[in-house]
Protein backbone atom coordinates (compact mmCIF):
# COMPACT_ATOMS: atom_id res chain seq x y z
CA UNK A 1 0.00 0.00 0.00
CA UNK A 2 1.09 3.23 -1.32
CA UNK A 3 2.49 5.33 2.78
CA UNK A 4 3.55 8.63 0.97
CA UNK A 5 1.73 11.52 1.75
CA UNK A 6 0.84 15.14 0.20
CA UNK A 7 2.29 17.79 2.35
CA UNK A 8 2.65 21.68 1.71
CA UNK A 9 6.34 20.96 0.63
CA UNK A 10 5.33 18.61 -2.20
CA UNK A 11 2.36 21.36 -2.66
CA UNK A 12 4.93 23.82 -3.84
CA UNK A 13 6.90 22.15 -5.40
CA UNK A 14 4.04 20.37 -7.85
CA UNK A 15 3.36 23.64 -8.17
CA UNK A 16 6.55 25.17 -9.10
CA UNK A 17 7.47 22.32 -11.29
CA UNK A 18 3.81 23.15 -13.17
CA UNK A 19 4.86 26.04 -13.64
CA UNK A 20 8.37 25.46 -15.18
CA UNK A 21 7.24 23.15 -17.28
CA UNK A 22 4.57 24.70 -19.21
CA UNK A 23 6.33 27.48 -19.56
CA UNK A 24 9.38 25.50 -20.75
CA UNK A 25 7.15 23.68 -23.20
CA UNK A 26 5.28 26.85 -24.09
CA UNK A 27 8.29 28.93 -25.12
CA UNK A 28 9.59 25.45 -27.39
CA UNK A 29 6.28 25.59 -29.36
CA UNK A 30 6.12 29.26 -29.14
CA UNK A 31 9.41 28.68 -30.62
CA UNK A 32 9.20 26.10 -33.30
CA UNK A 33 5.96 27.96 -34.57
CA UNK A 34 7.62 31.51 -35.20
CA UNK A 35 10.45 29.55 -36.75
CA UNK A 36 8.06 28.07 -39.13
CA UNK A 37 5.96 30.45 -39.08
CA UNK A 38 2.64 28.22 -37.89
CA UNK A 39 0.33 30.62 -36.56
CA UNK A 40 -1.69 28.12 -34.81
CA UNK A 41 1.20 26.41 -33.48
CA UNK A 42 1.81 30.02 -31.47
CA UNK A 43 -1.38 30.82 -30.51
CA UNK A 44 -1.75 27.85 -29.09
CA UNK A 45 1.61 27.07 -27.40
CA UNK A 46 0.41 27.63 -24.01
CA UNK A 47 -2.26 24.91 -23.73
CA UNK A 48 0.01 22.42 -25.24
CA UNK A 49 2.40 23.09 -23.31
CA UNK A 50 -0.07 22.57 -20.23
CA UNK A 51 -1.71 19.61 -21.40
CA UNK A 52 1.45 17.95 -22.14
CA UNK A 53 2.91 18.60 -18.10
CA UNK A 54 0.18 17.20 -16.43
CA UNK A 55 -0.37 14.40 -18.37
CA UNK A 56 2.56 13.25 -16.98
CA UNK A 57 1.98 15.00 -13.79
CA UNK A 58 -1.25 13.25 -13.11
CA UNK A 59 0.79 10.13 -13.89
CA UNK A 60 3.34 11.24 -11.01
CA UNK A 61 0.55 11.52 -8.87
CA UNK A 62 -1.19 8.13 -9.92
CA UNK A 63 2.16 6.30 -9.05
CA UNK A 64 3.99 8.43 -5.92
CA UNK A 65 0.78 9.06 -3.99
CA UNK A 66 -2.45 6.54 -4.88
CA UNK A 67 -4.44 9.34 -6.20
CA UNK A 68 -7.67 8.38 -6.51
CA UNK A 69 -9.59 10.34 -9.68
CA UNK A 70 -13.17 8.78 -9.11
CA UNK A 71 -13.46 10.08 -6.07
CA UNK A 72 -12.03 13.26 -6.61
CA UNK A 73 -14.04 14.13 -9.75
CA UNK A 74 -17.15 12.56 -9.53
CA UNK A 75 -19.90 12.09 -6.57
CA UNK A 76 -20.93 9.49 -4.99
CA UNK A 77 -24.68 10.39 -5.85
CA UNK A 78 -25.70 13.72 -7.97
CA UNK A 79 -28.85 15.52 -6.15
CA UNK A 80 -31.08 17.19 -8.84
CA UNK A 81 -31.91 19.58 -6.49
CA UNK A 82 -28.82 20.14 -5.49
CA UNK A 83 -27.79 20.44 -9.01
CA UNK A 84 -30.42 23.36 -10.16
CA UNK A 85 -29.65 24.80 -6.74
CA UNK A 86 -25.76 25.28 -7.06
CA UNK A 87 -25.99 26.13 -10.66
CA UNK A 88 -28.39 28.93 -9.52
CA UNK A 89 -25.85 30.06 -6.67
CA UNK A 90 -22.47 29.64 -9.09
CA UNK A 91 -24.12 31.44 -11.87
CA UNK A 92 -25.51 34.71 -9.47
CA UNK A 93 -21.79 34.30 -7.64
CA UNK A 94 -19.81 35.21 -10.40
CA UNK A 95 -21.88 38.57 -10.56
CA UNK A 96 -21.36 38.89 -6.98
CA UNK A 97 -17.33 38.86 -7.01
CA UNK A 98 -16.98 40.69 -10.03
CA UNK A 99 -18.96 43.57 -8.02
CA UNK A 100 -16.59 42.53 -5.05
CA UNK A 101 -13.86 42.81 -7.30
CA UNK A 102 -14.96 46.31 -8.27
CA UNK A 103 -15.34 47.41 -4.94
CA UNK A 104 -11.89 46.52 -3.74
CA UNK A 105 -10.13 47.77 -6.75
CA UNK A 106 -11.95 51.01 -6.66
CA UNK A 107 -11.33 51.40 -2.73
CA UNK A 108 -7.26 50.76 -3.30
CA UNK A 109 -7.27 52.58 -6.78
CA UNK A 110 -6.16 49.69 -8.51
CA UNK A 111 -6.15 50.48 -12.27
CA UNK A 112 -7.35 48.56 -15.38
CA UNK A 113 -4.71 45.97 -16.35
CA UNK A 114 -6.33 42.98 -18.40
CA UNK A 115 -5.50 43.59 -22.30
CA UNK A 116 -9.00 44.42 -24.04
CA UNK A 117 -7.96 42.54 -27.39
CA UNK A 118 -5.96 39.87 -28.68
CA UNK A 119 -4.13 40.56 -31.96
CA UNK A 120 -3.48 37.21 -32.82
CA UNK A 121 -6.72 35.88 -32.72
CA UNK A 122 -7.42 36.81 -36.73
CA UNK A 123 -4.54 35.40 -37.72
CA UNK A 124 -5.45 31.87 -37.08
CA UNK A 125 -7.15 29.03 -38.66
CA UNK A 126 -11.15 28.58 -37.38
CA UNK A 127 -9.81 24.87 -36.19
CA UNK A 128 -6.90 27.08 -33.89
CA UNK A 129 -9.86 28.86 -32.79
CA UNK A 130 -12.20 26.46 -32.16
CA UNK A 131 -9.07 24.64 -30.20
CA UNK A 132 -8.83 28.16 -28.22
CA UNK A 133 -11.99 28.16 -26.96
CA UNK A 134 -12.29 24.80 -25.85
CA UNK A 135 -9.24 25.18 -24.00
CA UNK A 136 -10.28 27.86 -22.30
CA UNK A 137 -13.93 27.03 -21.47
CA UNK A 138 -13.83 23.33 -20.43
CA UNK A 139 -9.55 22.09 -20.62
CA UNK A 140 -8.12 24.93 -18.74
CA UNK A 141 -10.73 25.38 -15.72
CA UNK A 142 -11.02 21.40 -15.62
CA UNK A 143 -7.26 21.50 -15.05
CA UNK A 144 -7.01 23.96 -13.03
CA UNK A 145 -9.75 22.85 -10.61
CA UNK A 146 -7.90 19.65 -10.42
CA UNK A 147 -4.75 20.77 -9.05
CA UNK A 148 -5.69 23.80 -6.75
CA UNK A 149 -9.35 22.21 -5.48
CA UNK A 150 -8.70 18.76 -6.02
CA UNK A 151 -4.61 18.82 -5.18
CA UNK A 152 -3.45 21.67 -3.38
CA UNK A 153 -6.57 21.85 -1.31
CA UNK A 154 -8.65 18.32 -0.82
CA UNK A 155 -5.61 16.06 -0.68
CA UNK A 156 -3.07 18.68 1.21
CA UNK A 157 -5.65 19.45 4.01
CA UNK A 158 -5.72 15.71 5.06
CA UNK A 159 -2.09 15.92 6.10
CA UNK A 160 -2.38 19.67 6.66
CA UNK A 161 -4.68 22.32 8.52
CA UNK A 162 -8.29 23.03 6.33
CA UNK A 163 -7.18 26.73 6.51
CA UNK A 164 -4.39 26.54 5.33
CA UNK A 165 -4.93 24.36 2.87
CA UNK A 166 -7.81 26.68 1.67
CA UNK A 167 -5.99 29.62 1.92
CA UNK A 168 -2.96 28.41 0.15
CA UNK A 169 -4.97 26.64 -2.57
CA UNK A 170 -6.81 29.87 -3.28
CA UNK A 171 -3.47 32.62 -3.00
CA UNK A 172 -1.98 30.08 -5.62
CA UNK A 173 -4.53 30.40 -8.30
CA UNK A 174 -4.35 34.35 -7.82
CA UNK A 175 -0.48 34.41 -8.45
CA UNK A 176 -1.48 32.28 -11.66
CA UNK A 177 -3.39 34.89 -13.66
CA UNK A 178 -1.08 37.14 -14.14
CA UNK A 179 -2.71 40.31 -15.72
CA UNK A 180 -2.50 42.60 -12.67
CA UNK A 181 -3.37 42.56 -9.47
CA UNK A 182 -7.40 43.11 -10.05
CA UNK A 183 -7.79 39.87 -11.80
CA UNK A 184 -5.55 38.51 -8.99
CA UNK A 185 -7.68 39.98 -6.42
CA UNK A 186 -10.54 37.86 -8.38
CA UNK A 187 -8.57 35.10 -8.79
CA UNK A 188 -8.08 34.98 -5.12
CA UNK A 189 -11.79 35.59 -4.04
CA UNK A 190 -12.89 33.00 -6.57
CA UNK A 191 -10.22 29.97 -5.35
CA UNK A 192 -11.55 30.61 -1.63
CA UNK A 193 -15.07 30.10 -3.11
CA UNK A 194 -14.52 26.88 -4.84
CA UNK A 195 -12.20 25.97 -2.35
CA UNK A 196 -15.34 26.23 0.21
CA UNK A 197 -17.59 24.13 -2.21
CA UNK A 198 -15.44 22.03 -2.77
CA UNK A 199 -14.52 21.27 1.03
CA UNK A 200 -18.51 20.69 1.65
CA UNK A 201 -18.83 18.28 -1.05
CA UNK A 202 -15.39 16.32 -0.32
CA UNK A 203 -14.78 16.21 -4.21
CA UNK A 204 -14.52 18.93 -6.89
CA UNK A 205 -17.18 18.27 -9.46
CA UNK A 206 -19.34 21.45 -9.38
CA UNK A 207 -16.40 23.37 -8.78
CA UNK A 208 -15.26 22.36 -12.27
CA UNK A 209 -18.93 23.41 -13.43
CA UNK A 210 -18.51 26.66 -11.90
CA UNK A 211 -14.71 27.19 -12.98
CA UNK A 212 -16.46 26.39 -17.09
CA UNK A 213 -19.42 28.73 -16.17
CA UNK A 214 -16.72 31.48 -14.69
CA UNK A 215 -14.61 31.52 -18.05
CA UNK A 216 -17.50 30.97 -20.36
CA UNK A 217 -19.53 33.89 -18.43
CA UNK A 218 -15.99 36.03 -19.02
CA UNK A 219 -16.03 35.23 -22.50
CA UNK A 220 -19.40 36.16 -23.49
CA UNK A 221 -20.25 39.48 -21.24
CA UNK A 222 -16.86 40.24 -23.36
CA UNK A 223 -18.34 40.00 -26.48
CA UNK A 224 -21.45 41.94 -25.03
CA UNK A 225 -19.18 44.59 -23.61
CA UNK A 226 -18.38 45.73 -27.09
CA UNK A 227 -21.44 45.84 -28.81
CA UNK A 228 -23.34 46.90 -25.82
CA UNK A 229 -23.77 49.20 -22.36
CA UNK A 230 -25.47 45.66 -20.79
CA UNK A 231 -22.16 45.03 -19.03
CA UNK A 232 -19.46 47.32 -18.58
CA UNK A 233 -15.30 46.64 -17.90
CA UNK A 234 -14.09 48.72 -14.56
CA UNK A 235 -10.85 47.80 -12.32
CA UNK A 236 -10.00 44.71 -14.14
CA UNK A 237 -13.71 43.26 -14.01
CA UNK A 238 -17.22 43.55 -15.32
CA UNK A 239 -20.03 45.48 -13.48
CA UNK A 240 -23.16 45.63 -14.04
CA UNK A 241 -26.33 47.81 -13.19
CA UNK A 242 -27.64 48.13 -9.77
CA UNK A 243 -30.67 45.86 -10.29
CA UNK A 244 -28.72 42.96 -11.75
CA UNK A 245 -26.36 43.31 -8.65
CA UNK A 246 -29.03 43.12 -5.89
CA UNK A 247 -31.03 40.72 -7.77
CA UNK A 248 -27.65 38.36 -8.12
CA UNK A 249 -26.71 38.93 -4.16
CA UNK A 250 -30.21 37.72 -3.37
CA UNK A 251 -30.52 34.39 -4.93
CA UNK A 252 -26.95 33.82 -4.28
CA UNK A 253 -27.62 34.24 -0.85
CA UNK A 254 -30.71 32.39 -0.80
CA UNK A 255 -29.25 29.14 -2.59
CA UNK A 256 -26.47 29.53 -0.59
CA UNK A 257 -28.05 29.64 2.79
CA UNK A 258 -30.73 26.24 1.44
CA UNK A 259 -27.26 23.96 -0.14
CA UNK A 260 -25.87 24.45 3.49
CA UNK A 261 -28.49 24.90 5.98
CA UNK A 262 -31.66 23.59 4.94
CA UNK A 263 -32.23 19.49 4.01
CA UNK A 264 -32.88 19.28 0.34
CA UNK A 265 -35.61 17.09 1.15
CA UNK A 266 -37.33 20.01 2.58
CA UNK A 267 -36.76 21.70 -0.93
CA UNK A 268 -39.36 21.95 -3.50
CA UNK A 269 -38.49 22.38 -6.84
Amino acid sequence: MNTNKFTLLNCLKIFVLLIISTQTLMFGFGFIGELFKLNDLVFLCFYIGEIITVFFTIIYLYKKFNLNLKSLLIPKKINPKELILMLLMLFCSYIVINLLTHTITSIAHIAKTLPDNNDEIGEVSDIAGMCFLICLTIIGPTIEEFFFRGIFLLKLKDNSNTIVALILSAFLFGILHPYGYAQQIRAFITGLFFGIIALKTNNIFYTIIGHIIFNSLTMIFGIIRRYSNFVQLGNGCFHFNAIINITSIVIFSVTLFILYKVPLSEVKI
